[in-house]
């Protein structure tokens, strides 16, 4: 039987093949949000069954010794990948590096490249970066989020890079902060709009300025709208998505105003206290419960004729991997008022058509029940068989009764792949 590689990843990189570990499949999918790949893999990859479902893929010229380095890369005088390519996430140069790096093959950094602006553009241009960012002389770089709430906790007269978030809300410290003559430079800044007006001058350069209106709490993740309440009080700046339950909506009364920079989804019950009090970037308004599934789990009939009897609707998202069972009907799914699936799910196909009627967008795997899916697969040549199940989601593979075939077909689902 022909051998076949599934690879369901965020990323993948694949700059070499040195275990010769791709030249055991004949077919070969990447289901990724974006692949990187050498011109002499690609050359490889093209002479069997390869297909790439990706939000991009980029061929590479093959770089000389690749070497990983896990996280971020300091290259200071001294250092050594002398005759090798480092492969890192992060890369910082100090200035005295210039050395360091002529001696390298090459320099491959998966995000950003950080380096002193007093490096010639020579030296720079030579490195393969998704992001370069200079920064200027004396300054220290910081790679964490900070939140500005000790003034006392920054040397004075100094000059800080910090290339995440930065919080600026307590005006006490920006006075301590101006003077002790400390100076911010940052990726995002979060400034109350007042104080920003009065203290802008701490933050040489910022390239996101997030003003937040005055009174606003921030809250940088998601809670049940109570939890959000207590915690932060009645006027709040949300830096994530949020779901309000249906059994939550009676909280909402308790807001003046929450600002939402993502996603909001609410019964349609909070629409008229939404109006007033609630601006997102977009709001999503469901009938019913919602129902959001992260992990992996079956419905069937009988949840389907409860809900029915106790007069309940569901909106179900689907993030992780979830089966309607082979009792559950046309008529069952009825009660679903919306169903969207960015993870995997399995549905008789009698139910399809109402699952693709409600809204809500198919961006992962939507196949038949199970009962469909074992009849189809035994009924199919060994060739299709592979095919078929290279399509099938590890979490449905031995219910499906494919754990036989799994000598010959292989998945990898993670994060990151990389071959170097």
């Amino acid at each position: 039987m022909k051998k076949t590689l599934t690879v369901n990843c965020g990323s993948v990189l694949l700059l070499s093949d040195r275990e010769h570990i791709l030249d055991q499949y004949d077919t070969i999918t990447f289901n990724c949000g974006g692949v990187a790949v050498s011109d002499a893999i690609y050359a490889e990859l093209m002479k069997k069954n390869t297909m790439f479902n990706c939000g991009s893929t980029s061929i590479l010229p093959a770089p000389k010794n690749p070497v990983r380095v896990e996280g971020r890369l300091q290259v200071e005088e001294g250092d050594s990948f002398e005759g090798m390519t480092p492969v890192c996430d992060e890369a910082v140069l100090a200035p005295e590096c210039v050395a360091a790096v002529e001696k390298m093959e090459g320099l491959m950094v998966l995000g950003t490249l950080y380096y002193h602006q007093d490096i010639p553009l020579g030296v720079i241009s030579g490195i393969r970066a998704r992001n370069r960012v200079p920064y200027e002389g004396g300054s220290k770089l910081i790679f964490e989020d900070v939140t500005l709430d000790d003034a006392g906790a920054w040397q004075a007269g100094g000059r800080y890079f910090v290339t995440r978030s930065l919080f600026a809300m307590d005006g006490d410290v920006l006075r301590a902060l101006r003077e002790r003559d400390v100076k911010f430079r940052c990726q995002r800044l979060y400034i109350d709009e007042a104080l920003y007006e009065t203290h802008a001058d701490l933050f040489t350069r910022n390239e996101e300025l997030r003003l937040i209106p005055e009174g606003h709490a921030v809250a940088r993740e998601a809670a049940p709208l109570l939890d959000l309440y207590v915690t932060h009080g009645e006027k709040i700046y949300l830096m994530d998505d949020l779901t309000i339950a249906k059994r939550d909506a009676k909280y909402l009364d308790k807001f003046i105003s929450l600002i939402v920079k993502g996603e909001v989804k609410l019964p349609i019950e909070c629409v008229g206290d939404a109006r007033k009090k609630i601006k997102a970037d977009a709001i999503r308004v469901f009938e019913g419960e919602y129902l959001q599934i992260d992990s992996f789990r079956t419905l069937g009939h009988d949840f389907f004729e409860a809900a029915k009897a106790q007069g309940q609707e569901y909106a179900i998202e689907v993030d992780g991997a979830l089966i309607l069972g082979d009792d559950v009907t046309a008529e069952d799914v009825r009660i679903i008022t919306y169903f969207a699936v960015d993870g995997a799910a399995l549905a008789p196909s009698a139910t399809h058509a109402h699952l693709s009627q409600v809204g809500g967008e198919v961006d992962g795997v939507l196949l038949g029940g199970l009962s469909e899916l074992r009849q189809m697969y035994a009924s199919m040549p060994p060739e299709a068989q592979a095919g078929l199940a290279a399509m099938i989601p590890g979490q449905f593979r031995t219910l499906l009764g494919l754990e036989a075939g799994d000598a010959d077909s292989t998945q990898i689902n993670c994060g990151s792949y990389m071959l170097i």
